[in-house]
């Protein structure tokens, strides 16, 4: 129970200081990082405790990897900053047993 906090906390403030210092932060980058988030999420059955918050996730994932894809960085950047957003509250909704 431990770890998943800590997991929420450090993606937490990896995001909210990832959102000042966008510039140093490559695309691909915060796509790996939604991607894990995602992958955490569904580790901790996300997809069926916090269905909303997952699929959330996962739809702003898309989002990112098809407007990078277009090479629209920064709206790529901005999708994939919701998606981790969207993780870490499936997590921890997740965790709390879907209160």
């Amino acid at each position: 129970m431990r770890k998943f906090i800590s997991l929420i906390l450090i993606l937490y403030f990896t995001t909210v200081f990832a959102e000042d210092k966008l510039g140093n932060i490559t695309v691909s980058e915060l796509l790996d990082e939604a991607r894990t988030s995602i992958k955490r999420a569904y580790e901790v059955k996300a997809d069926k405790v916090a269905k909303y918050e997952f699929f959330r996730a996962k739809s702003y994932y898309e989002l990112a990897q098809e407007e990078t894809s277009k090479l629209n960085l920064d709206v790529g950047k901005a999708a994939a900053l919701r998606s981790i957003e969207w993780s870490i509250r499936a997590i921890s909704k997740a965790i709390a047993g879907g209160k």
